[in-house]
């Protein structure tokens, strides 16, 4: 498994983040679109799929989380950037992220960003503010939340889960 930090945290699901959590998120590796390639057979089909094969192992993705703010008792304010650090450029990019506490879905987004070129990053401030009923949810689960953030891309997918307690 890979490890990245903060990558959740570009939709503001860095909740382990606001309330004292863990930084670093497990990752599994990158999921293709179109699954692998074989050389069976050469047509103008297969440079298509090797070009958009090649294409999807030079998008990646990371974050970071740049400021947290409070903003009440259980509202913080998150601002965070996600980096193409691949070589190409990522389209019809979307990040969806989920908070959950036990069998309690205790946070969710869903965000697109559109077009990342190559190398460039996208700045993002979202607001966690949970509800009593998310708080006790956190509590009886020992204060352990999974976040789990899906970047979808035209060239790939990333998922990173992690489990932390805040």
């Amino acid at each position: 498994m890979h490890r990245r930090t903060a990558l959740a945290a570009i939709t503001g699901a860095s909740l382990s983040l606001v309330t004292g959590g863990a930084t670093d998120w497990t990752t599994t590796p990158p999921v293709a679109v179109d699954g692998s390639l074989t050389d069976d057979t050469i047509g103008p089909a297969d440079a298509t799929e090797r070009a958009a094969a090649d294409l999807e192992s030079d998008v990646s993705f990371e974050g970071d989380v740049v400021e947290i703010v409070e903003c009440g008792r259980t509202c913080r304010e998150v601002t965070t950037t996600l980096t193409n650090t691949g070589t190409a450029d990522a389209t019809a990019v979307r990040v969806a992220a989920t908070v959950v506490a036990g069998e309690t879905l205790v946070w969710e987004t869903d965000e697109e960003i559109g077009r990342l070129e190559a190398g460039a990053t996208v700045t993002r401030t979202q607001r966690i503010d949970i509800d009593v009923v998310s708080a006790l949810a956190i509590e009886n689960n020992d204060r352990t939340v999974t976040i789990t953030t899906t970047i979808t891309s035209a060239q790939q997918t990333e998922q990173f889960v992690t489990e932390t307690t805040v």
